[in-house]
This record gives C-alpha cells, sequence and structure tokens, in this order.
C-alpha cells in the first residue's frame, strides 16, 4: 500500500469512527474539576454519536482495505458495541460527572475509552506529520493537485521507459488543455511519487487547468471502463461526446480563437493522449477501496490500448 494511502486512509477511520468529537465529548466530563450535569441532553448528544461510531465502524468492517488496518490497530477491541453500550448505560445511570469519580468501575470504563480515542487520535496526527505533510508541503494546495495511479501490470515494477512515456503524454496533454483554457501561466510538476501495490504520482498545476485535466480522466474512464480494448471505438463521435474539455473546444470556436481545422486537432489529440495513458495503465486516483479491484483489472484488461492499434509495439 502507498504510504499516502495508508496515510489517508487512517485519516478515513478517525473521522468514521468519530475520535475528534467523541474525546472532546468524554474528555470535558472527565477532566472538569467542577460538577458536571448528566442533563437529558448530554446523554441524547451522546448518544447520538456513539450510534455514529457503531455505524462508522460497520462501514470499517464492509472495506476490505480499512477492514485490514482496524483490526491491526485493535480497533475491533475499543470499538466493540458491548463496550459502547456500557458506556452510555453508565451515563444514563448517573446524574453528575462525580458519580463517575466516586466508583472506580464507572471512571476506568470511560477513561480507558478516552485513552484508547486519545491514542487513536495521536496516531492520526503523527501519520499527517511524518508522511502527509513531507509529500505536499510546501506544495500542499490540494485544489492544484491531481493524483494518478500508475498500475504494476506484472508485479516487477515500473520500468523508466513506461514512466517517462506517461510523463511526456501527461505533458502534451496538458499543453493541449492550457493551449484551449488559454491558461498561459500553469506549469506542469511533480508533487511527489509514492509505491505499494501500484505506484502513486502527484502532478500539481493551476487550478483552472487540474481541475479540467480530473474531468476529463473521470469521464473518460466512465466511457470506456467495461469496454473490452477491441470494442473502443477510437473516433472522437463515441469518445468524445459529454467531455467538458471538448465543449470549452466548441465554445473557442465559436469566439474565433480556433478554427473548424484547429479544433478538429485538439480533439483527435486529446482522444489520442487519454487512449495512450490509458494503455499505459494510468487512472486518477480514488480513493472508494470498495472498487479499487475492479478498477484495477478493468485497466489491465486495456494494456498496451493505443490510439491507432497499427503503431503498437
Amino acid at each position: 500500500m502507498q504510504t499516502i494511502t495508508f496515510a489517508r486512509n487512517i485519516q478515513d477511520i478517525t473521522k468514521k469512527l468519530k475520535v475528534n468529537e467523541l474525546s472532546l465529548r468524554l474528555d470535558t466530563i472527565l477532566s472538569s474539576v467542577e460538577t458536571i450535569e448528566i442533563s437529558e441532553e448530554v446523554r441524547e448528544d451522546l448518544a447520538n454519536i456513539i450510534f455514529e461510531v457503531r455505524e462508522g465502524f460497520h462501514t470499517l468492517q464492509c472495506s476490505p482495505g480499512l477492514k485490514v488496518i482496524s483490526d491491526s490497530l485493535g480497533l475491533d477491541t475499543i470499538f466493540q458495541p458491548k463496550q459502547l453500550a456500557l458506556v452510555l448505560t453508565i451515563f444514563n445511570t448517573v446524574k453528575t460527572n462525580t458519580e463517575i469519580f466516586s466508583s472506580p468501575q464507572y471512571y476506568q470504563t470511560i477513561q480507558t475509552l478516552l485513552a484508547n480515542i486519545k491514542a487513536l487520535a495521536a496516531f492520526t496526527k503523527t501519520i499527517d506529520a511524518n508522511v502527509m505533510l513531507p509529500k505536499l508541503s510546501p506544495r500542499g494546495d490540494l485544489d492544484r493537485l491531481m493524483e494518478i495511479e500508475i498500475v504494476d501490470f506484472d508485479g516487477f515494477g515500473l520500468s523508466i521507459k513506461r514512466l517517462g512515456m506517461i510523463l511526456e503524454s501527461l505533458h502534451r496533454l496538458h499543453s493541449y488543455i492550457t493551449r484551449i483554457s488559454e491558461d498561459k501561466n500553469a506549469k506542469l510538476t511533480i508533487a511527489f511519487m509514492d509505491s505499494g501495490e501500484d505506484f502513486l504520482l502527484g502532478i500539481q498545476s493551476s487550478v483552472k487547468t487540474i481541475e479540467l485535466m480530473k474531468a476529463l480522466l473521470n469521464q473518460f474512464w466512465q466511457k470506456i471502463r467495461f469496454k473490452a480494448p477491441e470494442e473502443i471505438d477510437r473516433t472522437n463521435e463515441s469518445l468524445s461526446k459529454g467531455l467538458t474539455i471538448f465543449q470549452h473546444i466548441s465554445r473557442q470556436e465559436k469566439n474565433g480563437v480556433f478554427d473548424v481545422e484547429q479544433g478538429a486537432k485538439l480533439r483527435n489529440a486529446i482522444i489520442d493522449e487519454m487512449l495512450s495513458l490509458t494503455g499505459l495503465g494510468v487512472i486518477i486516483k480514488e480513493y472508494e477501496i470498495e472498487e479499487k479491484f475492479e478498477r484495477r483489472k478493468l485497466l489491465i484488461e486495456k494494456k498496451d490500448i493505443r490510439a491507432n492499434p497499427s503503431k503498437e509495439g
């Protein structure tokens, strides 16, 4: 697993388990030197949070990638339904926090849960500081960042030749898009590279250009993902419909920026690059783990697809 993906999964787990919200509520009650009334409002608020925690934990268990991390962290023990139900029972029993302090059993139960979720929160912050920030900073403007995944086709890594072809193709695609959007100051740079089962490449440009590139990669994939290579019609008519970038070209033609011939050449060039990138195993990064394996399988099936089959090899 790529380190960036791992770090984002940890963030996702922490968010789904409402770690910060639950920690804040329990810490407020246990750390106060003054008596705090456990009112009906407090009970209802805590019950709602714990319900969301249980729902979040169920989601983790249904996601193979997140479940592996969750289990390795022992979260199945920390957030087991029986333990959460016991915490709710305690708060439904007591009227003030002093009653919790006066009961060793009550205090230990809640303090143990609080200590564990604080440890998870601290771990997440450590991962952010030592994995995410070094990768993204000082270029960490996420609006300017696009993450693409490069499939390791055979388990032997990413060859220099294939990486070079991918970078050249991305550079050409970027130049077409900046020409269409008239985003003359946009520069394409590499923000980071990461490896794991596959390879992750973070590229940056202007916000406008990155938005168009993201839309193009997403929309193009939706068109071809369930098609076998021999079923993909390489003509613009079948692949260009609904692509946002082509709508921009049409507007530029109407505005006189391009003539019809120039517009057609740009459309053909963009389709060619998208087919080439697909054949090279490139896809926009998707953090929905449940879909990962299907996406990877479908992409591998399109290995070596090219805009012109006669030029393959």
